[in-house]
């Protein structure tokens, strides 16, 4: 990448986060698409790794990493900083966001589908244009903010069903500037893997019966109708 401002390597994630970590066929085509320029969603259920995925390829590429929790009145606006009282007078106070934004780097909105559809509005300039005008920026004059064309922004979803209640469909003009990606669920072999390189002391069978039990708990969930998901993050923590 381009040159990394100093105060923002802080935010590259480190190689111990992901110790353990499966990278699957569906990591290479989010690579793809972040490469290209794109804007990909990844979309899956709870543990499938697509946000993790996001942060991976931060880290392979050497790239500061931003996270946000979309949220139903969340406002992109509100990242670029916000308006403080210095001295008595009123200032507009520049965000983090903003230095990240001027630079390589990899931005993620997740739950993406939390936002209401009144909100997404400023997604649309900004992925369109690359760029976006804040009002309140350089003391209420109004500023366009442009991306770093190594700057890349990508989303993350649950899928609409029983459970995941609250995520709005976006309209096509949102959803039509953007990539899809579904990332299925860990294979055995790969639960196995992951389980491996996160604790080689396991012996082999003792594996096995972990990714039985594992299998199992999920089988019931799904047969009972239970509004929840077991994750490999959980399972790992087990």
């Amino acid at each position: 990448p381009a040159h990394i401002m100093e105060d923002m390597k802080r935010y590259i994630p480190s190689a111990d986060l992901f110790v353990g970590y499966v990278s699957r066929p569906v990591d290479k085509r989010l690579a793809i698409a972040y490469n290209l320029g794109k804007h990909p969603i990844t979309q899956g259920k709870q543990g499938t790794g697509k946000t993790y995925a996001h942060m991976y390829y931060a880290f392979t590429h050497g790239l500061p990493f931003m996270l946000f929790s979309c949220y139903d009145d969340f406002r992109l606006a509100k990242l670029f900083g916000d308006k403080t009282i210095i001295n008595g007078t009123i200032k507009f106070q520049e965000s983090e966001f903003v230095k990240l934004l001027q630079g390589p780097s990899i931005i993620l909105f997740d739950e993406i589908n939390a936002v209401s559809n009144a909100n997404t509005f400023d997604f649309h300039a900004l992925l369109q244009n690359r760029e976006l005008f804040i009002k309140d920026a350089e003391d209420g004059k109004g500023k366009y903010y442009k991306l770093h064309p190594e700057c890349r922004i990508g989303f993350a979803q649950n899928p609409k069903s029983a459970k995941y209640i609250g995520g709005n469909i976006k309209a096509s003009n949102f959803l039509g500037r953007c990539t899809y990606l579904t990332f299925p669920e860990f294979t055995k072999k790969e639960l196995d893997t992951a389980l491996r390189k996160r604790f080689p002391q396991l012996p082999e069978k003792d594996r096995d019966l972990f990714i039985k039990y594992y299998g199992a708990v999920c089988e019931m969930i799904d047969r009972a109708g239970l509004p929840v998901d077991i994750s490999i993050r959980q399972l790992i923590n087990v």
